[in-house]
């Protein structure tokens, strides 16, 4: 699918009921394509892409975590419920 990076969304994002789509046949895409990296953004949400992924992968995948996801860390860890060196936090 080409992207014009116009219009609504669905030109250039995965459709997110489509986990199957998106490893198995967008990232296998991309890999051909000579991606050196598979990014998986938001992270949280998509966990078990991100570890369909990985394993199909032969370059590193990276998760990346959106303004919300961050905004949940950051909450959790001013209440106390998570610790940031335990959860191998890198800023």
């Amino acid at each position: 699918m080409a992207s014009s990076l116009r219009g609504d969304r669905r030109t250039y994002q995965q459709d997110a009921a489509n986990a199957r789509e998106a490893v198995a046949r967008r990232s296998r895409l991309d890999i051909d394509e000579g991606a050196d990296i598979i990014m998986v953004k938001p992270a949280m949400a998509y966990l078990d892409v991100l570890s369909a992924a990985a394993d199909i992968s032969p370059v590193p995948v990276a998760a990346y975590q959106v303004s919300g996801e961050y905004a949940m860390i950051c909450a959790a860890r001013r209440h106390g419920w998570i610790d940031l060196q335990t959860v191998r936090w890198r800023r």
